[in-house]
């Protein structure tokens, strides 16, 4: 994430997890609400993004400290998929995708698609699986049509 350290206390940032994120209501009704169909990744950095760009970046306390009751958080590692973690990755990949179309237009999506698809060709798991990644970057053609934000009714 683009980070500029401000007096050594806090950092102002364009995008976060939700992990500890506070927001105010005032904020919400002007840029809407999280994308509840993204599930399970990227909805944060989504959020904070249209945040920042509504003018709103956040602000890291440097001196903040969150007990984030995991077993294991290790983030979106793709070489770290496995059997029980693999349905995730389908959002993962669909649903940066489809942001990546919806804001940057088609090139930059295309070029990100390069990208996710030799990383997926490369990944030490099974055809099936590489199948379903693949239909991710399909899927996020349809998805990014829908992914708007709904804002709050006063």
């Amino acid at each position: 994430f683009p980070v500029t350290i401000i007096a050594q206390q806090f950092a102002l940032v364009e995008s976060c997890s939700f992990v500890s994120v506070l927001v105010r209501r005032t904020k919400i009704r002007e840029a809407g609400y999280p994308i509840p169909d993204f599930f399970i990744w990227y909805d944060d950095v989504e959020f904070t993004s249209r945040l920042s760009r509504h003018g709103y970046p956040g602000l890291l306390s440097l001196n903040s400290r969150v007990n984030h009751l995991l077993p294991e958080n290790v983030g979106v590692n793709f070489r770290l998929m496995n059997d029980k973690t693999a349905w995730k990755f389908f959002y993962a990949i669909r649903n940066e995708a489809a942001v990546i179309l919806r804001d940057q237009g088609i090139a930059k999506f295309l070029l990100h698609a390069m990208g996710r698809l030799r990383l997926v060709l490369s990944l030490d798991v099974s055809m099936k699986k590489k199948i379903r990644l693949v239909q991710s970057l399909i899927s996020a053609v349809h998805f990014s049509k829908k992914c708007t934000p709904s804002i709050p009714v006063s």
